[in-house]
């Protein structure tokens, strides 16, 4: 693995979306929506990132249908205006299923509230219950894999920013505890 251009935050996600993808899926060809090039590092396939630096826009993504064979997002999700678009296109380009790591719940909501208060800016909107259990409904094969800790999360963004090492944050990773930030959404598709 050459993890050397991967920020310390980003390895312990990466690899579990990676690791979902290797146990599920026979997988030539990955589609990272928001991908910025380090999924690649844990993957021995091709790994396309298609973000809105490239000019891509994840809920218009400018691939045919099932031009993957996996479609994959980390830490993007919550930044996207409309959520249902982004997760059909994704399910549209991907042949044999799908892997996402985003905010969820009662716990994400809260700490994205207090996130709004620290000098770091990252604004987002935690997927809402009723989207995520709908997708669910419609995709019996999909799963929800809890995956990050709110107090690992806020640990591990004191490692990637300086300025969060603030005694506000150190408290609230204590009270929050090991309840739960991140999931993987992840699933099997009837296309392959």
């Amino acid at each position: 693995m050459n993890m050397k251009n991967i920020k310390t935050v980003k390895i312990p996600v990466h690899y579990a979306v990676a690791k979902i993808i290797k146990e599920n899926f026979i997988a030539e060809s990955v589609l990272d929506v928001g991908g910025v090039g380090s999924l690649g590092s844990f993957l021995d396939c091709s790994v396309t990132d298609a973000n809105i630096k490239n000019g891509i826009d994840g809920c218009n993504l400018p691939y045919e249908d099932n031009s993957f064979d996996v479609s994959c997002s980390i830490a993007t999700l919550e930044h996207v205006n409309n959520q249902a678009k982004f997760l059909k296109e994704s399910i549209r380009v991907a042949k044999k299923g799908i892997v996402h790591w985003f905010p969820y719940g009662k716990a994400a909501i809260e700490e994205e509230e207090f996130r709004k208060t620290l000098p770091n800016k990252h604004p987002s909107v935690v997927p809402s219950k009723q989207l995520i259990e709908g997708f669910m409904k419609l995709y019996p094969t999909f799963k929800l894999f809890e995956y990050i800790s709110c107090q690992g999360h806020l640990l591990l963004l004191t490692i990637l920013y300086p300025n969060l090492r603030i005694a506000s944050v150190y408290d609230r990773a204590i009270e929050f505890g090991r309840e739960m930030y991140g999931v993987i959404l992840y699933g099997k598709l009837g296309n392959g």
